[in-house]
């Protein structure tokens, strides 16, 4: 009953103190190179992910494939599993390159991208950082 009571009152007795003084915080995204920043990051995450993820499943799709002893619906299903890494590698190489798209649309030049180290944040695909 007590931790009932103390539940119910908590928010109440949290509205009864003083608002902070001082500085307000306008916002955490107020630069377009903080946004940029957690894009790269975002689009390095889903790269590695997904090549992680398409390695695992390529081992799993050559095991399957290989251990099929030709049964037509193993192989099937090992096609499909071999097709999805496949897919998951080329969703890969996209993300890698969105940055790229994104700086040649904004105008930062032909050749440049706005994540450092190029592509998607760290991959260090070869472009140079305008």
């Amino acid at each position: 009953m007590v931790a009932l009571g103390m539940t119910l009152l908590a928010p109440v007795a949290l509205a009864l103190q003083e608002p902070p003084t001082g500085k307000i915080p306008t916002g955490v995204l107020d630069s377009t190179q903080t946004i940029s920043s957690i894009v790269c990051v975002a689009l390095d995450w889903i790269f590695w992910g997904l090549i992680v993820f398409a390695i695992i499943m390529f081992l799993i799709g050559g095991y399957r494939y290989a251990t099929s002893a030709g049964d037509p619906e193993h192989v099937r299903t090992a096609n499909k599993i071999l097709l999805y890494a496949t897919i998951a590698v080329v969703v890969a190489l996209v993300a890698e390159g969105i940055p790229f798209l994104i700086s040649s649309f904004l105008g930062s030049g032909f050749g440049g991208t706005i994540c450092p180290g190029g592509g998607g944040g760290g991959g260090g695909s070869g472009s140079v950082s305008v």
